[in-house]
């Protein structure tokens, strides 16, 4: 995954493999509607930057729990996971209207 900013006119659409695309603010990602643990794990992980003010570059491991589906946000342990500091400028999260 990969974090970036969208550019005027801030339009964008489906592709081939996506049913729907919205934007959302960062307090009104639906966690629980996500169908893709490792998708939830990477958008955790940007909120929490945010929140912190800073940018870091993940790395881990998403392991599934046995018995738990695919899209149980329960489901899963992130494990060596590294969260390295970066430069990279981050937008203030009360003037940046939404992640995708």
């Amino acid at each position: 995954m990969y974090r970036a900013d969208l550019d005027e006119p801030h339009t964008f659409r489906p592709g081939v493999e996506t049913l729907e695309t919205r934007l959302f603010a960062p307090e009104d990602i639906p966690f629980g509607e996500i169908a893709f643990s490792a998708i939830t794990v990477v958008l955790q992980l940007l909120v929490e930057d945010l929140q912190a003010g800073r940018f870091r570059v993940h790395q881990g491991v998403i392991d599934k729990k046995e018995g738990f589906s695919p899209s149980d946000p329960n489901g899963y342990e992130l494990r060596d996971h590294v969260g390295v500091l970066t430069t990279v400028p981050t937008p203030d999260p009360s003037t940046s209207s939404s992640v995708n």
